[in-house]
């Protein structure tokens, strides 16, 4: 599939469909996320994946209700190690943060060649999903990932090119 058409497909899916993601989807989605390039290779990450009804229960309380959390078949909580990252992007941070989220996009534009959907999930009390999914204290929840199939379609557009991109110089 066309990179750019696959791109423009995909958006955040915020309600799902009861429909199973076959196993053979599920790995394709998880060798997206090995795959991901990271600051000097470090890969400073950890994957939980979410499938079991009680565990997303668990979580919805802990991501602010958010009842598609309990509708999409799959789940993954993408947690990062600040120690185990590159520590001198743009001399002045880690790259634990954007190592876990080229990672995470990965799996989403993976997961969108199969047409299956998914959303990125930001809202959500770190330390209860700590608990919710025995993740230690030294790992940042960077962010939690629904995917799943939906019948919902896109609701934004985009900015024109000319309008985010300049050319040489700031402007």
């Amino acid at each position: 599939m066309d990179f750019v058409k696959l791109a423009k497909e995909r958006f955040s899916a915020r309600s799902y469909i009861n429909r199973e993601i076959s196993s053979e989807i599920e790995q394709e989605i998880l060798e997206a996320l090995r795959w991901a390039p990271s600051g000097k290779n470090q890969q400073p990450w950890k994957f939980i994946v979410i499938k079991d009804d009680s565990v997303k229960a668990e979580l919805k309380k802990a991501c602010k209700n958010q009842k598609f959390i309990t509708q999409a078949p799959l789940i993954i909580a993408a947690c990062g190690f600040a120690e185990k990252a590159y520590p001198a992007m743009g001399s002045y941070w880690n790259s634990v943060t954007v190592d876990v989220s080229i990672a995470l996009t990965y799996a989403m534009l993976a997961a969108s060649s199969h047409n299956i959907k998914s959303c990125w999930v930001g809202a959500f009390y770190e330390d209860e999903v700590k608990k919710v999914l025995n993740i230690p204290e030294n790992a940042m929840v960077v962010s939690i990932m629904a995917f799943g199939y939906t019948e919902e379609s896109r609701k934004t557009d985009r900015k024109p090119v000319e309008e985010i991109v300049c050319y040489d110089r700031f402007s």
